[in-house]
């Protein structure tokens, strides 16, 4: 877990309150959510084992990827399990109105689980994109698209070993995969922090020592040179 959101709780505690008094559910995820785009999720002592990336450039923009990520290889189960649970505390932390000191209403959970979610998938993406050599723009983070979101019902953590079976086979009371659409799609159809997932995101950066945009720029300024001199040519 990135250091930073140690702090979240005492921050909540500087966010402006309704007139009862308690703190709505979604400034907590406000706050939480400001803290991991200014920060990474990923330790640097970990990043170098980050595994199960795979990217596919866009053959009609230089400035978009595809990315693949394996949730088992890249352990996201682990990951969203923590991330759920530090939101949990924080959340216990604040007063509900009609609820006990310390508990979370209900209602708000699938909230927090999609919020999980959509961190791990994000974060791991950015660190997809580090590990691969590419530099994500200023907006990458929030702007990426999460989709194709698959996942096991009830499966925790990594895929169990055992004996391999034969194509076609399926094994008895296996649960079949989910694929999901988007991280709201997902949770609603089971997904819970602890379980394995896998995704492809959508993201905009360039290659690490090559600057596109800059490339880009230039190309369009020498069209457009070009345009002017025939005008003028066409005009004397």
């Amino acid at each position: 877990m990135r250091p930073c959101l140690l702090l979240a709780c005492s921050l909540l505690l500087l966010l402006p309150r309704g007139s009862s008094g308690y703190l709505p559910a979604a400034a907590i995820l406000r706050s939480l959510r400001s803290l991991s785009s200014s920060s990474s999720l990923f330790s640097s002592s970990s990043s170098s084992s980050f595994k199960g990336c795979s990217i596919t450039p866009d053959p009609s923009n230089p400035t978009v990827f595809s990315l693949a990520i394996d949730g088992a290889q890249a352990d996201l189960a682990k990951f969203s399990a923590a991330i759920y649970k530090k939101v949990l505390k924080d959340a216990s932390a604040q007063r509900f109105q009609g609820f006990r000191p310390g508990t979370v209403p209900p209602h708000l959970l699938p909230a927090y689980v999609s919020f999980a979610m959509d961190e791990t998938a994000r974060e791991a993406a950015l660190e997809g994109m580090g590990q691969n050599g590419l530099l994500p723009f200023e907006g990458t983070r929030a702007e990426m698209e999460v989709t194709e979101l698959a996942f096991v019902p009830g499966r925790k953590g990594k895929k169990p070993k055992g004996k391999k079976k034969g194509a076609g086979e399926v094994v008895e009371g296996e649960p079949e995969p989910v694929v999901a659409a988007s991280v709201q799609e997902a949770a609603k159809a089971g997904w819970q922090p602890g379980t394995c997932f896998s995704f492809v995101a959508k993201v905009k950066g360039q290659e690490k020592g090559i600057d596109v945009l800059g490339r880009e720029r230039d190309s369009n300024e020498m069209v457009g040179k070009a345009i002017d001199a025939v005008v003028d040519r066409s005009n004397s």
